[in-house]
């Protein structure tokens, strides 16, 4: 993702839909004192409540669950969900640009511990970028997956009699997408003395006990949907390995079944890798943004 990229980027807000903005929060705390440091309280209350509300609703009462619905209603580690905290991301990046934004304003210097913040935000955001570029990758390699289940799909499901040349050339599409399928482990998560590290820190642990389930524990990741796509393919391939031909009554049917299980999993696929790869440009777009912002500002206020 060339970094030159960003000027073409959007600059309007998304609309969030989870959350209480800085102002609100800045409303609420009318009895907090003024300035910097109450800008930077603020704000890191903020980020903790908004990774908070990341969490699955029965991990606040500290219920293991089984991975169910957030703040929103999506189930953990599915593509929504990366949605919601990508959407996280891009508030909270936001609202750092305005605390910063205005405390230059009022005296041209923040407190030593918000530069300090800045600093390690600048140094960071190119190991972002990577990160995105990571996550672009990983899209590319969901929908490759996609399009050769898709095809397994899309032979079974043609109207007429199931053929042996139909059957090879689906069991060819699963052959070659069980070949590209690989293993990919969670990150260990980060430690730091911050008001939001106890729900960062929550939510990725939360996020490697998805991966320690029974039922993932030998998929090849850890996105929902990658899961479902892996079971329905399994599903399909053993449908057709027990089809005699030629094929007729039950085993065309339950042939014909798995294949449109297979064929609606990849529709939900597409559905919701375009909008993700569009929101990981668009986190890509603003972190370079921002970090021009910072390069600029730290030249004018060595002026």
């Amino acid at each position: 993702m060339p970094v030159t990229d960003y000027q073409g980027s959007s600059s309007s807000p998304s609309p969030f839909s989870f959350g209480r903005s800085l102002l609100s929060l800045r409303r609420d705390h009318a009895a907090m004192p003024s300035g910097e440091e109450a800008d930077l309280e603020a704000f890191q209350r903020h980020v903790a409540t908004t990774l908070a509300e990341l969490l699955p609703s029965g991990d606040g009462d500290g219920g293991g669950g089984g991975g169910g619905g957030g703040a929103g209603g999506e189930e953990i580690l599915s593509v929504g969900w990366i949605r919601r905290l990508l959407e996280a991301f891009i508030l909270c990046q936001e609202e750092f640009r305005v605390v910063v934004a205005q405390a230059r304003r009022r005296g041209g210097a923040l407190p030593a511990n918000g530069e300090r913040m800045v600093v390690e935000f600048h140094e960071k955001a190119v190991k972002a970028l990577d990160v995105c570029n990571a996550a672009r990758d990983g899209v590319d390699q969901v929908r490759r997956w996609e399009r050769l289940a898709d095809i397994a799909a899309s032979v079974l499901l043609a109207p007429g009699e199931i053929h042996e040349g139909q059957l090879r050339r689906a069991r060819k599409a699963l052959s070659d997408l069980a070949v590209l399928l690989a293993h990919h482990l969670p990150a260990a998560p980060p430690r730091a003395a911050f008001p939001w590290a106890p729900p960062l820190l929550t939510l990725q642990e939360r996020l490697a006990e998805e991966g320690k389930r029974k039922d993932r524990r030998n998929s090849c990741g850890l996105l929902k949907e990658i899961h479902v796509l892996e079971k329905s393919t399994h599903k399909l391939a053993e449908a057709i390995d027990a089809a005699p031909i030629p094929l007729f009554g039950d085993r065309e049917a339950d042939v014909r079944e798995a294949a449109a299980e297979l064929a609606a999993v990849c529709a939900a696929m597409r559905d919701g890798l375009e909008p993700l790869e569009r929101q990981v440009r668009e986190v890509f777009h603003r972190i370079v943004r921002s970090r021009v912002e910072g390069l600029d500002s730290s030249m004018h206020n060595a002026d």
